[in-house]
């Protein structure tokens, strides 16, 4: 009785010093889940109104990209539309050398049809993008970043407490551990609602909580993750510089295609230095994240030579996990009904929250009444 009063005083007081915290992150991250679609929604201007009548030159992107922006020197880190209606959207990293912020990218949205730019915006200057960092790190820069995993990790002790005070104690038990007692007290109800929403929700918050903090410190977990399994770091030696001139854009996509021809290209990191190479994203439909899949291809900017593959069908385990962490954390692994399931994950600690609180503020509510007769007697 003692250890489950203690477990009880942690569940509590973890749930009301905390639960503002967990709130925001639960309420920013479902808004997240949808966030591109959000942000075309907001911006109607940079919507593509038809569909594409021909094939997307990468490099007529890059050229209209390096015409707007020449002192940008840089490489680009270009985006293939998402879906029916996206643009090419396209990121200069560092467009602002004095700017301290931990990612404050130049984002710039490019028509595919007439290879107009239509947008220019900062990232964490637009709402879309601005709920994001105050979900990643609370708007602070990496001191938030590692608050939101130590919340993450908190949350998910939180799960547990919950748990180990709502575990049946007998096999009887069980049946009334899984009802709502609809004509009982409000809050008997509320009770009832708290319990239920975390058992249902049980596994979706746990891995939104885990693989938010995966994702939030893999300098933290990584390790961890080396301990059993391997993890592909891969940091391709400088290209020799030579005398045989730079291959376009689209023909490093043409080589990748070579390699992979059923993979749908998803993004393309241009060269930053003379000495740097192309990058090129693919997406496999084996793979569990589209938008920021694992089939990575270096090629040498001048020869044209693949000079190395990420092949997710060769991935050990560790870098399995780490491929399925995204896709889990945003519900695009599986689909539309897997990203639903995230928004919901965000619902249900909204609910949890809130019946929590009634019920601590009714227990209070008790026992000032009984105090105050007491007294009074």
């Amino acid at each position: 009785m003692q250890f489950r009063r203690l477990i009880y005083k942690a569940h509590l007081y973890v749930g009301l010093l905390l639960g503002g915290f967990f709130l925001l992150l639960s309420l920013t991250g479902s808004i997240l889940v949808f966030y591109p679609e959000i942000d075309l929604l907001l911006h109607p201007e940079i919507r593509v109104q038809q569909p594409l009548s021909k094939a997307l030159s990468s490099q007529l992107v890059l050229d209209a990209l390096r015409s707007k922006y020449p002192t940008l020197e840089k490489g680009w880190r270009i985006e293939m539309p998402l879906n029916e209606g996206f643009p090419v959207f396209a990121r200069y990293l560092k467009p602002d050398a004095n700017n301290k912020a931990l990612f404050a990218p130049l984002v710039v949205s490019v028509n595919p049809q007439t290879y107009e730019v239509t947008s220019e915006r900062i990232w964490g200057d637009y709402l879309v993008t601005w709920i994001f960092d105050l979900h990643y790190q609370l708007l602070i820069g990496d001191i938030g970043k590692t608050l939101v995993v130590i919340l993450g990790i908190l949350l998910m002790a939180n799960v547990f407490f919950g748990l180990y005070l709502w575990f049946p104690k007998s096999i009887s038990a069980w049946k009334h551990a899984l009802v709502m007692k609809m004509n009982s007290h409000p809050m008997r109800k509320n009770y009832d609602i708290h319990k239920l929403a975390g058992v249902f929700s049980l596994i979706l918050i746990l891995v939104m909580a885990l693989t938010g903090a995966l994702l939030g410190r893999a300098d933290w977990f990584n390790p961890m993750i080396q301990k059993f399994s391997s993890i592909d770091t891969y940091a391709p030696l400088p290209v020799q510089t030579q005398t045989l001139p730079q291959i376009t854009a689209d023909s490093a996509v043409t080589i990748a295609k070579s390699v992979y021809p059923k993979a749908e290209l998803r993004w393309i990191y241009t060269p930053d230095t003379a000495n740097d190479y192309y990058q090129i994203r693919m997406h496999q439909v084996s793979e569990p994240g589209r938008r920021f899949p694992k089939t990575i291809l270096w090629i040498d900017q001048y020869s044209g030579q693949v000079k190395y593959i990420k092949k997710p069908e060769a991935f050990s385990a560790g870098d399995t996990i780490l491929a399925w962490l995204h896709p889990l954390h945003n519900g695009e692994a599986f689909g539309v009904i897997g990203r639903l399931l995230a928004v919901l994950s965000g619902i249900f600690i909204v609910v949890l929250c809130w019946t929590g609180l009634r019920r601590t503020l009714y227990k209070q509510k008790i026992k000032h009444h009984k105090f105050s007769k007491i007294r009074i007697s």
